[in-house]
């Protein structure tokens, strides 16, 4: 059931390419309002508006983090115009979701983009709340990009209330985790640098020995 893209804004279509990626790794190549190319993992889209089937497929039990993640980026979608409601709603079904089975990571970036929302409105002691829940699931398994995330929110959260001491600490948890994403970042650089000229190396050995064998082949029919 493919069909024309026709004006559907880019965040739309990113949050869509987002749940056909995680419906083409899971098997499942045609859905409602997502056709999926299984070769390539190509989508073109059905519907103009995000595909609640896509949802309600993941809700069947066949991937509980599928369904998270996918909630998760609608809600960016629906914050990113403004429509916060949308936004929070999304975020926690995503949460609830992150619960049966217990995904800590999901919890931690679920809780963080929830919190975030609040964060935009009159609603500061619930940004606070999930801040904190999304900190004591993040400082469980010490992932460095969801404690730079969430250590930021919360550096500008606890500021606004006058918590002083604990928004320094954070700032300084924020700016440690940053430091250590971009050594990451570097070492990974590095790593896909050194691979391309190790591989680029090896190219050229081939052709050089083919080269060589190409020359004596022809030296050979020269000669009879």
């Amino acid at each position: 059931p493919g069909g024309a893209v026709g004006k559907i804004a880019p965040d739309e279509i990113l949050a869509r390419f987002a749940i056909a990626a995680v419906f083409w790794k899971s098997g499942q190549t045609k859905i409602e309002g997502l056709a999926i190319a299984l070769v390539n993992g190509d989508f073109q889209l059905g519907l103009p508006r995000l595909s609640d089937s896509a949802l309600a497929l993941f809700s069947k039990g066949k991937d509980p983090s599928g369904t998270g993640r996918s909630l998760v980026l609608i809600g960016e979608v629906y914050l990113k115009r403004r429509n916060t409601e949308q936004a929070i709603d999304h975020y926690r079904q995503a949460i609830s979701v992150f619960r049966n089975p217990e995904n800590k990571q999901g919890l931690a970036d679920a809780c963080y983009h929830l919190a975030s929302a609040f964060s935009q409105t009159a609603q500061k002691d619930s940004a606070l709340y999930y801040a904190e829940k999304a900190m004591a699931y993040a400082e469980q398994f010490r992932f460095p990009k969801n404690l730079r995330d969430v250590s930021g929110i919360l550096y500008e959260l606890y500021a606004e209330k006058g918590r002083y001491k604990e928004a320094l600490q954070m700032h300084e948890l924020y700016k440690t985790m940053s430091d250590s994403l971009g050594i990451q970042n570097e070492v990974r650089k590095a790593v896909r640098e050194q691979i391309r000229i190790d591989f680029e190396n090896q190219q050229a050995l081939k052709k050089a020995e083919q080269d060589k064998k190409d020359a004596v082949t022809v030296e050979e029919k020269r000669k009879q």
